[in-house]
């Protein structure tokens, strides 16, 4: 018997293959609403302002929009009831100081236990995807980095997006090249990044069918190098690629590269930054693999 690992490797060309045969035309364009100017910065506050606060609470959350951010970086895991939290580690050790897995407890146990930030108890407490939604959709672009592998797990986000009509505020975040296709195959309408797009990837842009390739590319500062850089601009896939891994000691770096969408751990030098470019109602529209609109 094939084991799971080897038969995954063989599914994946597999599933390429059948998505060029169904790929007729490119996708439709998505778009962003509510964002930046067109050649600003789009500065993601990673898991909120979790410096100051519980990560991904609502008091990280309200910072984050108190600093002028327009979008914000969160996880999402499924809890043993079948909902979707906003939490980043597969335990509640750290967090919860709870020795059980997430996907194993009922979401009515999680909400219990109060957000653990500098080892001691706070006020604050795990929210539900449904209730980041409801209360934050049209206060930022919400990047959901997606901890569950699962397909059953994809859909039932999905679900909650459609529901809270976010299609527009929300970019479904995975590592999963399952993922991204289950998603751009089947609810094309879901803004999508694949992560780990890092140096040396470049060649997966050119093998997925049009159809199919996620919005953006995403992947740690860390692991970008001079020749990703100048392939980007030859493939002019700036505005689709998203950088994460940056802090004080490297912001600079990364805007003086060119990176425009960017997922940062906030600083105070930075604000000047993000106060100097308000919101406005521009619309931005993800691209294509070759950098032009999507039609």
């Amino acid at each position: 018997m094939l084991n799971k690992k080897l038969l995954s490797r063989l599914l994946l060309p597999a599933m390429i293959l059948l998505c060029h045969a169904a790929c007729r035309s490119s996708k439709n364009a998505n778009e962003l609403s509510n964002v930046y100017k067109a050649d600003s910065l789009l500065l993601f506050a990673h898991r909120g302002i979790a410096a100051n606060f519980p990560e991904n609470s609502a008091a990280a959350i309200n910072a984050a929009k108190r600093k002028g951010f327009k979008a914000i970086e969160i996880d999402v895991q499924q809890t043993g009831s079948g909902d979707m939290v906003i939490f980043h580690d597969e335990d509640g050790n750290r967090l919860l100081n709870v020795d059980s897995s997430i996907d194993k407890m009922e979401t009515s146990t999680i909400k219990k236990h109060p957000l653990i930030f500098k080892k001691s108890k706070t006020g604050n407490y795990v929210l539900t995807l449904e209730e980041v939604l409801a209360t934050y959709k049209n206060e930022f672009i919400i990047y959901l980095d997606v901890k569950s592998s699962g397909i059953r797990h994809f859909r039932d986000i999905v679900k909650v997006i459609e529901k809270h009509h976010s299609t527009q505020q929300v970019i479904f975040a995975s590592s999963s090249a399952k993922c991204i296709f289950f998603i751009e195959l089947f609810h094309p309408r879901i803004i999508t990044a694949l992560e780990g797009f890092n140096a040396g990837k470049e060649w997966i842009n050119g093998i997925i069918p049009g159809c199919l390739k996620p919005d953006f590319y995403s992947g740690s500062f860390k692991k970008v190098t001079r020749e990703h850089i100048q392939w980007l601009s030859k493939k002019n896939l700036w505005e689709k690629r998203i950088v994460f891994d940056v802090d004080s000691s490297n912001f600079n770096a990364v805007v003086n590269a060119g990176f425009k969408n960017i997922i940062v751990d906030h600083f105070d030098a930075m604000e000047s930054d993000l106060l100097s470019k308000p919101a406005q109602q521009t619309m931005v529209t993800a691209t294509t693999a070759g950098g032009e609109p999507a039609e």
